[in-house]
């Protein structure tokens, strides 16, 4: 086999691999809409709302936060003005990686904050209030990053855009990291 022939066969075989993680990926989206679906269905299936009660709406929401180029980079998950970011399981966010600490952590959640606590000290809010926010981690690596009262709409599209950026901006650093050693 020449050497053409096996750089045919490696690009069919990275395509291949690319194609195995889309499907991956989507297989996990569509299990994410399927518990989506059963939290529907066990809420107003199984509960019927009192005489006079307005019908409640599902607070909870499942967004997946992907790359340019389509790549799962994580799920966060929306519930009760609490917004839970969990990576990907194929990808291991050092939280050493800028921008993560620099731009997501420093200049995005801790400004919130510090807006959050000047509020409070305006009366506009009360202290309960407060934007909170906790990385947990395993070893070096990103496993959960847990932001409490978020605030609203606007503030949680903030919080979900500065955060997609961020993952991109690490995932780039680490797939061109992963080039580059081989």
């Amino acid at each position: 086999m020449g050497e053409e022939e096996t750089k045919i066969l490696l690009r069919f075989r990275s395509e291949i691999e690319d194609r195995i993680n889309k499907l991956q990926n989507e297989t996990n989206d569509l299990r994410i809409l399927i518990s989506i679906i059963d939290k529907i269905i066990i809420k107003h299936g199984f509960q019927q709302a009192g005489p006079g009660s307005p019908s409640q709406e599902l607070e909870d929401r499942t967004v997946s936060i992907r790359s340019k180029d389509g790549v799962l980079l994580g799920t966060l998950i929306v519930e009760n003005n609490q917004a839970i970011f969990e990576p990907s399981k194929e990808i291991q966010f050092s939280t050493s990686t800028p921008p993560f600490q620099p731009f997501l952590i420093e200049r995005v959640l801790t400004n919130m904050k510090i807006s959050d606590e000047q509020r409070v000290e305006k009366g506009e809010i009360e202290p309960e209030e407060i934007l909170e926010f906790d990385t947990q981690l395993e070893g070096d690596f990103l496993k959960r990053l847990i932001i409490r009262n978020y605030g609203d709409d606007r503030r949680l599209r903030e919080i979900k855009s500065s955060l997609r950026w961020t993952l991109e901006k690490m995932y780039e650093k680490i797939s061109e990291s992963v080039s580059s050693q081989t």
